[in-house]
């Protein structure tokens, strides 16, 4: 049984009314909502799997682009960020092997 998450919101936009004047309208509507928990899994798995050919590692912003097609709904880099710092999961420190850190001696 698959449950259904749906979200109330409100939207405000400019109108055009019939005798051609600008009115300030807002109005609420439904949005169905991928549960926050599947998306963030989705996100994480995407994060762990391998990154796109011509990148070194993977990015807020490319992890963005791909988020937007792997759940057919545009997220947010800051969102990503947040979903994966829940996790304490650092892009930053993610060995790819593609910049091997050399030894130096320190003089």
């Amino acid at each position: 049984m698959a449950m259904h998450t749906w979200f109330e919101c409100k939207i405000r936009y400019e109108k055009t009314m019939e005798n051609g004047m600008q009115k300030k309208v807002t109005e609420p509507y439904l949005v169905d909502a991928l549960s926050f928990t599947e998306a963030e899994a989705r996100i994480i798995e995407l994060a762990c799997g391998p990154v796109p050919e011509g990148h070194s590692r993977w990015t807020l912003r490319l992890l963005e682009k791909e988020a937007k097609v792997v759940l057919d709904t545009p997220v947010s880099k800051d969102a990503i960020r947040r979903a994966l710092k829940k996790t304490n999961f650092d892009l930053t420190k993610m060995n790819t092997g593609a910049f091997p850190q050399e030894r130096t001696q320190n003089l």
